[in-house]
């Protein structure tokens, strides 16, 4: 527990071919309502953005555009190649 917040970490193997929220809750047995997913955005202005959506959502760059005042966003990838090791970790709330 972090700042009264529970929370489960959950390691899991990486499949490369399918990084859906949809694919990782079903290999975890949980509702895609309880992932969450990080997307890393980097904008013209504000440089990167952090955006924390539940699994089924999708990041509405015109809004964050709007909000932040930047110009252009585009979302930074990372692939777990680039990563020490090959496994990702999720947050269950």
């Amino acid at each position: 527990m972090q700042q009264g917040i529970a929370y489960e970490l959950i390691e899991y193997a990486v499949d490369e071919s399918d990084l859906s929220a949809m694919h990782v809750a079903e290999q975890l047995g949980e509702d895609v309502d309880a992932v969450f997913k990080t997307i890393v955005l980097e904008g013209d202005k504000t440089k990167h953005f952090v955006c924390v959506v539940p699994g089924a959502c999708e990041v509405d760059t015109i809004v964050i555009n709007n909000d932040s005042k930047n110009k252009k966003m585009k979302k930074k990838t990372f692939s777990s190649k680039n990563t020490c090791r090959n496994e990702e970790k999720v947050v269950i709330l």
